[in-house]
């Protein structure tokens, strides 16, 4: 069944927040004015935006949904959440699949955590370690951190992509709290080393990645 909901803006610290009864196998966002993050009451909360889907035929069945505005404005979404054969053709984007499995089947991996200061203005790897791979990275806009606070970038609008001719994502010095999420496929990775930035010589990207 498909659903239309508002979630509503962030109000000072504490994130909008939309509770929904629903039930299903299968989630899978049809449209949505920016990126938000989604929990069923069995998992944790999952970045999504329009064209993310998580859940299989005959997967453990979520009986609610949480959603979750870390913005500053209200963002709309309509989503389709039942059974896997009744699944909307959403074209996915950018590869971004999320796959909710059952806690009780997992193993918890604590993330691999790191930070890029940029040297230059021009167009950097975040690391020349070829050796790191990741599934899910998240990019905080930071230049520091310290005791798990991280310090805010000051130079000016900073740059983060897949390659050295794509850098799509944006973050603005008062972005800090608001980091950029990269996925893969399931059963694929990436190398870190091909992610690039390009910003202010001094402001950086602090990156964590299981």
């Amino acid at each position: 069944m498909e659903h239309t909901i508002t979630i509503p803006a962030k109000a000072g610290n504490r994130d909008g927040v939309f509770p929904i009864v629903v039930s299903g196998e299968v989630f899978a966002c049809i449209a949505a004015s920016n990126e938000f993050e989604v929990k069923p009451d069995y998992g944790d909360r999952r970045s999504a935006r329009k064209g993310s889907t998580w859940g299989n035929p005959g997967a453990r069945e979520f009986k609610n949904l949480v959603f979750f505005n870390t913005t500053a404005s209200d963002i709309d979404v309509r989503f389709f959440a039942g059974k896997a054969d009744n699944r909307p053709n959403t074209p996915l984007s950018d590869g971004h699949i999320i796959i909710v499995t059952d806690p009780a089947e997992s193993t918890i991996v604590a993330p691999t955590e790191g930070i890029y200061v940029l040297g230059s203005g021009a167009v950097e790897a975040i690391t020349a370690d070829a050796t790191l791979y990741f599934q899910t990275l998240r990019l905080f806009p930071a230049k520091a951190v310290a005791a798990g606070i991280l310090t805010a970038n000051t130079g000016g609008d900073i740059y983060v992509g897949r390659s050295a001719t794509y850098l799509p994502d944006k973050r603005a010095t008062t972005d800090v709290d608001y980091p950029v999420v990269l996925d893969c496929p399931p059963g694929q990775r990436m190398a870190l080393n091909r992610i690039r930035a390009k910003g202010t010589a001094g402001d950086g990207w602090f990156y964590s990645f299981i």
